[in-house]
């Protein structure tokens, strides 16, 4: 893994433990909703929907390694 890959991964690893708590779990699928607007606007705002998109359409302009090494990071921590 690179170096930039290696940060992206740590980034990612640090957004889930920040917008992923007991408090959404529990609003989203403790209450039977399956999505939860205010996570993915946050995705969103730090460019991880579409990492692959280019960076003027607000993304982060990665390549196919990144997008999946920031894909399984967000899978991987999602029950934290």
């Amino acid at each position: 893994m690179t170096e930039e890959q290696e940060r992206l991964r740590a980034e990612v690893e640090a957004f889930c433990r920040e917008h992923i708590n007991d408090d959404l779990i529990e609003r989203t699928w403790g209450a039977g909703e399956p999505h939860s607007d205010e996570f993915y606007k946050a995705l969103i705002d730090t460019g991880y929907v579409g990492l692959g998109w280019p960076e003027e359409y607000g993304s982060l302009g990665r390549d196919r390694l990144d997008i999946s090494e920031g894909s399984l990071q967000l899978e991987v921590n999602d029950h934290l």
